[in-house]
């Protein structure tokens, strides 16, 4: 269901990871490629109590101090037990694993590795919790930094997130929620909730009011998706890439993809011929 590609073990050859979410009778599993073998996986899986095992990857930061990126892998199960570990990209082995403190939700649905935010010389990790909110775990233990958000932003609030690093300005928090009208929407016909948001937060949880930070009517909200596309125009900061997929043909045209500068707080989307006439499925 996700994939990254990684310096996972000797910290000389790339590596893929893909997770394999509905495998082993829905416990699920993380794939690993050798580049130098193709056609060999080595596979990891989560413990008995975890489900959907390999939903969403990360690989960004090294948690474990042996400067070789470790795997961060979501699990968000199906009956509000989902769970977040981190593999240790040298060993292939657990390092920690978090659970939810509330059995509501999809805890695991997305996952994001995190420059140091709690300022204990380790990479920290943000998990979208949908229909909750998210929260930052400590890379090093697993535990509970600070959360972000609230189910008051909609009903699949944590479908989505990324972490932007924007250099000596600190690291940008982003949450995407589903669900909901925004005041500058057009309610669709025959009513329903059918909006997006893009919401932003500092390390310490609290809200930036920047240009990432918008809501959009669109006639199907399930899907958005919000990624780093790292420094996209060589400015020094990570960009916002935003995909909301084409929905239900009885709704018309609703694809959207925005690329967002991540050097100020203005707006500075780039788009396609195709994007602006709606067309495009993403």
């Amino acid at each position: 269901s996700d994939v990254c590609s990684s310096d996972l073990v000797g910290g000389r050859k790339a590596r893929l990871a893909f997770g394999s979410p509905g495998a082993a009778g829905g416990h699920g599993r993380v794939g690993v490629v050798d580049d130098e073998d193709l056609a060999s996986v080595q596979w990891i899986e989560g413990g008995d109590d975890q489900w959907a095992f390999g939903f969403a990857l990360d690989a960004r930061h090294d948690c474990t101090g042996d400067s070789i990126r470790d795997l961060v892998v979501g699990a968000p199960g199906h009956d509000g037990s989902g769970s977040v570990t981190v593999i240790d990209g040298s060993t292939r082995k657990v390092v920690w694993t978090a659970r939810p403190t509330t059995r509501v939700g999809l805890f695991g649905h997305d996952v994001a590795m995190s420059p140091d935010v709690d300022e204990d010389g380790v990479p920290d990790v943000l998990v979208g919790h949908l229909g909750v909110g998210g929260v930052v775990l400590s890379g090093a233990d697993g535990t509970r930094i600070t959360e972000i958000g609230g189910s008051g932003l909609g009903p699949r609030v944590g479908s989505s997130v990324t972490v932007l690093h924007r250099g000596r300005r600190g690291p940008l928090l982003v949450l995407a929620a589903e669900g909901r009208h925004w005041k500058d929407a057009t309610p669709l016909e025959g009513g329903g909730e059918a909006g997006v948001g893009i919401h932003v937060f500092d390390p310490s949880g609290r809200p930036v009011e920047t240009a990432y930070s918008f809501g959009r009517h669109v006639g199907t909200a399930a899907g958005l998706r919000v990624q780093s596309a790292g420094d996209f125009d060589g400015d020094g900061h990570d960009d916002l890439a935003v995909c909301q997929p084409n929905g239900y043909l009885a709704y018309g045209p609703t694809g959207f993809f925005a690329l967002r500068s991540g050097a100020t707080d203005r707006s500075e989307e780039h788009t396609s011929e195709l994007q602006s006439r709606q067309y495009l499925v993403c």
